[in-house]
């Protein structure tokens, strides 16, 4: 008996054989909308949530899963951690990150304090695709409407994508993880920061250092600088400039509520930056990259996270002062966007005399929308 093309092609998808069609002979499934009409409703709370994402189907992968994989963990985490597609155990299971790769993210998640029903985790895609192969664009497509509902409803302080197919995803890039890695980015004004997937990790056991790394730098980000940072960071300022700031100018900004934050490698403190905030507007104080760090792109790792804050903050303009002399520092604030608009004489002490300062600002997003 002849089985009809549709029957033919549910088959093969089945046993995890990808059916490749002509353009001109795709059908349009029941529940397959385009992707760019797929919704989820901003009244949806999290079991109406769940419940939707558990009937979905949106794409042809509700054909061959077990179960859809929603996510786990607190619903009002400060943490969000993002992984790609849920693989063979996690379908099986209806959890996210399970098996080994899952054990080695508890053991990352201890490493900062943190565990498994302390943080939120959730996938690109809620189900499994055939042979663990990567999520395609349309999937994540229909996929995308339901994590960015759980994003609006976790209201997450930070945001980790792990792996490839996560920070691509969710950062509209095609670049590799090794570029993305390693600096602060934004999704919708929360902080994300990209790290490598625990399998990966498993594969290759050399990277976990960088994982550590941004695992450190996430946390850095969330907590800002404290007083036990306040030693390293006044040697870093001592072997930086002939006038420095003090111990006690430090300790104040801290005690003044002042956004201090601070860029860790290998378990010291690397870099730092003031800046405080008022009335709309934003001032960086203080911006320094330990000599020993210089040249490998920290200073505007740190300039990056340093805007973010202030996005996060509504701020609309940001201001700072640097030396004419400073030719490395006025390259990097011109790089991003910074440009002159008044100067301040006599501002800054000289080993001889005293010199101006050039007055730096930058127009930021309007939040008046």
């Amino acid at each position: 008996m002849m089985q009809s093309e549709q029957a033919r092609r549910a088959y093969l998808r089945a046993m995890g054989i990808d059916v490749w069609i002509p353009r001109d002979q795709v059908d349009v499934e029941p529940g397959c909308a385009e992707a760019g009409s797929q919704t989820v409703s901003g009244d949806l709370g999290w079991e109406g949530l769940r419940n939707a994402v558990a009937a979905c189907t949106r794409c042809r992968l509700h054909e061959s899963r077990t179960q859809t994989v929603f996510g786990v963990g607190n619903p009002a985490a400060d943490w969000m951690f993002i992984g790609e597609a849920p693989g063979a155990e996690e379908d099986r299971r209806g959890e996210p990150f399970v098996g080994r790769a899952g054990k080695l993210l508890d053991e990352m998640l201890l490493a900062i304090g943190e565990k498994r029903d302390s943080v939120f985790i959730a996938n690109i895609l809620k189900c499994r695709p055939p042979n663990n192969r990567d999520p395609r664009p349309d999937e994540a497509a229909s996929c995308r409407p339901y994590l960015e509902r759980q994003i609006e409803l976790v209201q997450p302080k930070i945001i980790l994508a792990v792996g490839r197919i996560a920070a691509q995803q969710l950062l509209q890039s095609d670049a590799p993880v090794g570029r993305l890695r390693g600096k602060v980015h934004q999704l919708d004004a929360i902080p994300l920061v990209v790290t490598y997937h625990p399998a990966y990790l498993l594969r290759s056991p050399s990277q976990k250092r960088k994982s550590w790394d941004d695992l450190c730098l996430a946390r850095r980000v969330m907590a800002g600088a404290g007083h036990d940072d306040l030693p390293m960071v006044s040697d870093i300022e001592r072997r930086s400039y002939e006038f420095p700031w003090s111990h006690g100018v430090f300790r104040d900004c801290l005690l003044a509520g002042y956004h201090c934050l601070v860029l860790e490698r290998n378990g010291s403190v690397a870099g730092y930056g003031i800046l405080s905030i008022a009335a709309g507007e934003a001032h960086i104080l203080n911006l320094c990259v330990d000599p020993n760090y210089r040249s490998l792109g920290y200073g505007e790792q740190m300039l990056d996270a340093i805007l973010l804050q202030a996005r996060s903050s509504k701020v609309r303009e940001i201001f700072l002062e640097v030396r004419p002399s400073n030719v490395t520092a006025l390259a990097l604030y011109r790089k991003k966007g910074f440009h002159k608009v008044a100067r301040r004489p006599a501002y800054y002490q000289a080993i001889e005399g005293r010199e101006d300062a050039a007055v730096l600002a930058k127009k930021l997003i309007s939040y008046d929308r």
